[in-house]
C-alpha cells in the first residue's frame, strides 16, 4: 500500500480520504496539474519495487508535456501500452501546436483521439490512480493535465478454461471456473444473457485488496436479503482474501455450526441455476471456487446431472445419496451399539460369526472404529497433498495392504473393515466436498455417544443434530426449508424431481420478486 511519510513534510496533507470503505489513511492532497509535485510523490512512492516501471516521454515531443508511466511489468502488455498508448501520444503534434486548447478539451483530446486503449478511466484522487498500479493498471500522469489516466492493458498469466477435478460431470457443460474474475464473469454472461444480470464488484481486504463480485438477476433477487449480504461484506475488516472460503467464514449466520451456509461450485452452470432461482452468486479474484447464498440444507445433496436425466433417474440418485448420508454418520456407531450394548439384536448365526471373528481382537469395538476412521483419513490426506499417480496407487495399495495386516495382527475385527469401507464410499457418494467434511466430524461425535448409551445414544445424537439444523439460518432464509418451515409446492424438488414442464414456480423457500417461470410449458401443450 502507498506510504506517504517520507513525503509528507515537503507536502502537507490537507484531506482524509477512504479507499474502498476498507482502508483509513491520511494522504497529501495533490492536484494532478501540479506535475513536479506529483512526479516526485508518484517516484518516491513505487521506488524500491523491482516489478514497476517508471517511464518518462513528451508528449508531442514538447517538453512543456511531459508525461510519466508508471505499470507493472509483468501485468501489463507492452505492445499494447507502446502501440496504443505510447506512439500515438509522442507522435501527436497537431493539437498541442496550436496551443488554443484548456485542460478539459485536451483531456477529452487525448481519451477520445490519441489513446486507443479500450478501458480508459479518469481520476482525478493522487490515492485511488496510484493504486490501480497494483490492479495491473497502467497509470498515466500528463503535465498541466487535472486528471489522472488510468488505462486497462493487463496481460496477466492465466489458466485456461477446463473441466473442474473437483465436479465431475456425465453431461452438461465441461467449463469450470478459474483464477481470473473477468473469465468468470465471462463463462456466466454465457450462461444467462439476460440484461438484468447484474455484476457488483468491490474490493475485500486491506492489503490483498481482492477483487470480488457480486452476480444476480436484478428483477429476480430479493431486495432484504441482497442489502444484508452487502452489509455482511462491508463489515468485513481483515488484511487479506485469499479465497472464498474467507468470505465464507466472515458471512455466515453461525460460525460455530459445523455445516456449510454457502454452497461452493466451480461450475458455471450449476451457478446460473441457482442465479435463475433468485440466489446470489460471490466471485472473488484468484479462486475457481465461487459462492452461492443463500443455502439451504438439500441443495449439498442434489446434482447438476438430476435436471438433465429422467425425473426417475433423479428421484433415485437423490435417495441414494440420502441413504450414503445416513450410513456414512451411523454404520460404525450401530456397531458399536449393537456389539457392546445389543448383542440380542442380531441373529444368532451372525453374532456367532462377529463372535469368532472378535475372539481374538484386544479392543473394545470403539477403539477399532476410532483407529479405523483415522487410518481412512489419513489415507484421505495423503492422496490429497500427492500427486495423483502417486494418490492412487496409495489409495489402492495403502487399503488394501494396511486392511489386511490389521487383521493378521488382530488389531481389528474383518467386521470393522468391512463397515468402515462401506462408511467411506457412502461419504465419498455425497456430492458437495463441504458437506462430505461434515460428515466425518457428525461420524466421530456419533460414535462417542453409541460408546457411552448405545442406540439410545445415537438416537441422542441425531435428534441433537436435527435440532440444531431446525435452528440454522443462511442470510435469514431457513436452512432446513422446506421441510421446516414446510413448503408444499418446493416439494417437487426435495427428493423427487418433477418434469420440468410441471416446475412452473420458482421455490418458495428462496424470496424472489418473480414467482413464476417463464417459458416452462410441456412439449406438444
Amino acid at each position: 500500500m502507498i506510504n506517504f511519510t517520507d513525503i509528507r513534510k515537503r507536502v502537507k496533507p490537507t484531506s482524509k480520504i477512504y479507499f474502498s470503505s476498507l482502508l483509513q489513511i491520511n494522504y497529501p492532497k495533490i492536484k494532478a496539474d501540479q506535475y513536479n509535485q506529483t512526479e516526485e510523490l508518484l517516484r518516491r512512492t513505487f521506488a524500491g519495487n523491482a516489478d514497476i516501471v517508471q517511464r518518462s516521454f513528451f508528449v508531442g515531443g514538447r517538453e512543456e508535456m511531459e508525461a510519466l508511466l508508471i505499470f507493472q511489468s509483468g501485468s501489463v502488455n507492452k505492445s499494447l501500452l507502446y502501440n496504443d498508448v505510447m506512439k500515438p501520444l509522442m507522435s501527436m503534434k497537431r493539437i498541442v501546436n496550436k496551443g488554443e486548447y484548456n485542460k478539459e478539451y485536451l483531456t477529452k483530446y487525448i481519451t477520445k483521439t490519441c489513446i486507443y486503449a479500450a478501458e480508459i478511466e479518469i481520476e482525478s484522487d493522487i490515492d485511488l490512480a496510484a493504486n490501480q498500479v497494483y490492479d495491473g493498471k497502467v497509470l498515466l500522469v500528463i503535465k498541466g493535465l487535472a486528471n489522472y489516466f488510468i488505462l486497462n492493458l493487463s496481460d496477466v498469466p492465466k489458466r485456461p478454461v477446463q473441466e473442474s477435478d473437483l465436479e465431475k460431470r456425465t453431461r452438461g457443460t465441461r467449463a469450470g471456473f478459474v483464477e481470473n474474475l473477468e473469465d468468470n464473469i465471462a463463462l456466466m454472461r454465457g450462461e444467462i444473457r439476460d440484461p438484468n444480470l447484474m455484476v457488483e464488484a468491490m474490493k475485500l481486504g486491506r492489503r490483498s485488496r481482492t477483487d470480488v463480485a457480486l452476480i444476480y438477476i436484478k428483477d429476480l433477487v430479493d431486495n432484504q436479503i441482497l442489502q444484508e449480504l452487502k452489509r455482511r461484506l462491508k463489515n468485513i475488516e481483515t488484511d487479506s482474501i485469499l479465497a472464498t472460503g474467507y468470505i465464507e467464514s466472515f458471512i455466515e449466520d453461525n460460525p460455530w455450526s459445523p455445516f456449510p451456509f454457502a454452497h461452493g461450485t466451480e461450475r458455471p452452470d450449476k451457478a446460473a441455476a441457482n442465479i435463475l432461482e433468485g440466489r446470489i452468486l460471490i466471485i472473488a479474484n484468484g479462486t475457481p471456487f465461487t459462492l452461492i447464498v443463500p443455502a439451504l440444507f438439500i441443495q449439498f445433496f442434489q446434482a447438476t446431472e438430476d435436471y438433465y436425466e429422467k425425473p426417475h433417474v433423479g428421484l433415485y440418485a437423490r435417495l441414494l445419496r440420502f441413504v450414503a448420508f445416513i450410513i456414512a454418520i451411523t454404520a460404525p456407531a450401530i456397531y458399536i451399539a449393537l456389539t457392546s450394548f445389543h448383542p440380542e439384536l442380531i441373529p444368532s448365526d451372525l453374532l456367532v460369526t462377529l463372535a469368532r471373528m472378535r475372539k481374538e481382537v484386544p479392543f473394545p469395538p470403539v477403539v477399532e472404529a476410532l483407529v479405523m476412521e483415522f487410518v481412512i483419513e489419513a489415507l484421505r490426506e495423503a492422496g490429497i497433498r500427492l500427486p495423483k499417480s502417486v494418490a492412487q496407487t496409495l489409495g489402492v495399495v495403502g487399503g488394501i495392504v494396511l486392511g489386511e495386516a490389521a487383521i493378521r495382527a488382530n488389531l481389528v475385527s474383518p467386521a470393522m473393515v468391512l463397515v468402515t469401507t462401506v462408511t467411506a464410499i457412502c461419504t465419498f457418494s455425497i456430492p458437495n466436498y463441504s458437506m462430505s467434511l461434515v460428515v466425518r466430524l457428525l461420524r466421530i461425535f456419533i460414535i462417542f455417544l453409541a460408546a457411552l448409551f448405545g442406540g439410545y445414544g445415537i438416537a441422542l445424537g441425531l435428534l441433537i443434530i436435527l435440532i440444531h439444523l431446525a435452528k440454522q439460518k443462511s442470510i435469514g432464509i431457513p436452512y432446513l426449508a422446506p421441510v421446516a418451515p414446510l413448503r408444499l409446492k418446493d416439494m417437487k424438488d426435495f427428493i423427487y424431481r418433477a418434469p420440468l414442464w410441471s416446475m412452473k414456480d420458482r421455490p418458495v423457500s428462496i424470496p424472489s420478486k418473480e414467482k413464476t417461470r417463464v417459458n416452462i410449458k410441456k412439449k406438444g401443450s
